[in-house]
């Protein structure tokens, strides 16, 4: 994660521990204060790229609007 100003980078690697491969790769750029909407996008942008079948209360989670204050 970077931080410039009022701006974040999170970069996110998936990496199967056992052959070393590399499965995925992305960058997020948010303004600081939208850091915590990135959580549920790589969440569901890696269980998609795991091929991951979610339960319908795990798909409720992931959706859930998470808390907008960044010091909790």
């Amino acid at each position: 994660m970077q931080r410039a100003a009022d701006k974040v980078r999170v970069n996110v690697q998936l990496i199967d521990a056992n052959s070393d491969a590399h499965l995925w790769a992305k960058s997020y750029d948010r303004e600081l204060k939208d850091v915590l909407a990135v959580e549920s996008e790589m969440a569901e942008q890696i269980a998609e790229a795991l091929k991951a079948n979610l339960s319908p209360s795990e798909s409720h989670v992931m959706a859930a609007e998470r808390t907008k204050d960044t010091e909790a």
